[in-house]
Order: structure tokens, then sequence, then C-alpha cells
């Protein structure tokens, strides 16, 4: 049984949720795109990724606070698991274990390209050796 299982929306394994759960699997939920989440859903979330317009559409759906800091404490209040609202540039802000969390965005060094770090990294994975993983 692995550690954790990410779900997305689109994906079916989102439907096994409570069943994991049960199971003592973490459930993150990374809610792209924004769409109302199931009792059900919710109920086994131990952690809820969302960014800030997310956020927005999640909150206006279960009659929550709207704003990132606001929706990521209620949310977390209402339904006991951990949000992390994503904010771009700007960092993201977190909500655990009762408390409020910023972190900010990491400063990284454009070298290239979106299509030359994709090939850059592309290559970095094709000359892995993976037999020993196996």
């Amino acid at each position: 049984m692995p550690h954790s299982i990410f779900f997305t929306p689109a994906g079916h394994a989102i439907h096994g949720s409570p069943y994991v759960k049960r199971l003592g699997t973490r459930v993150i939920l990374n809610a792209a795109p924004a769409h109302p989440l199931s009792g059900a859903l919710i109920a086994a979330l131990d952690v809820l990724i969302v960014n800030e317009h997310e956020a927005a559409a999640v909150a206006a759906a279960h009659a929550l606070p709207a704003g990132p800091e606001n929706f990521a404490s209620a949310f977390h209040r209402r339904c006991k698991c951990a949000v992390v609202v994503t904010l771009g540039a700007a960092g993201a802000i977190a909500a655990a274990e009762g408390a409020l969390f910023t972190v900010a965005a990491p400063k990284l060094r454009v070298i290239g390209s979106a299509l030359e770090v994709a090939i850059l990294c592309a290559s970095a994975v094709s000359s892995l050796d993976c037999s020993a993983m196996a």
C-alpha cells in the first residue's frame, strides 16, 4: 500500500478516495479545474491543494469566505484537513494543525525557453539507469 495517493478530479481514482482512506492512505486532492467537492470526497481528504481562482470557486460552492487566507482557514476548520492555496509568484498559504502558514515562492533563474527546459529534462530522464529499480 503506498504512503500517499494523489487524486485529480478528472481521474478515476478519485472515486476510491473513501476506500483508500479507510486503509490508512493519505488522500491529497489538487482540485483543478475548480468544481464543487462532494461530501464523501471532502470527508476523505487529508490535503486540499488549490490556486487562488480554484479557492474562490470552491469557497463559493461551499459557502466559505473568499480570499486565500480566509478560505484556507475556514476550509481547514470545517473539513479537518490541511489546505494549500498557491499564489503564483507570491508563494503559498497553508492551513494545517490549527495554524496558518505563509511560504514565499522560490527565486528561480530562467535558463532558456520552456521547450529547451523540457528537452533538457527529457534528456536527463532518458539517461537514467532504472534497471536497479525494477
